[in-house]
């Protein structure tokens, strides 16, 4: 997870959390996306938002600077 992180591969962040039990909807509930943005994501979409990269961080747990 960290370093799929650190590269920002949310793709592979999303698809992680998804095998830990969260649905989309609980990952959009957290990052403040909806369900079809987080789908979005998991497709292979990027990220662009500061914003949402440091929401993610946080959801797992993990420093902003390591964005």
């Amino acid at each position: 997870m960290q370093i799929a992180l650190e590269k920002q591969r949310f793709t592979a962040v999303f698809r992680l959390l998804r095998r830990i039990g969260l649905t989309d909807a609980d990952i959009g509930g957290f990052t403040g996306q909806s369900s079809a943005d987080v789908h979005a994501v998991l497709r292979g979409d990027d990220i662009a938002s500061r914003d949402m990269k440091e929401r993610i961080a946080e959801l797992i747990e993990l420093p902003g600077e390591w964005l």
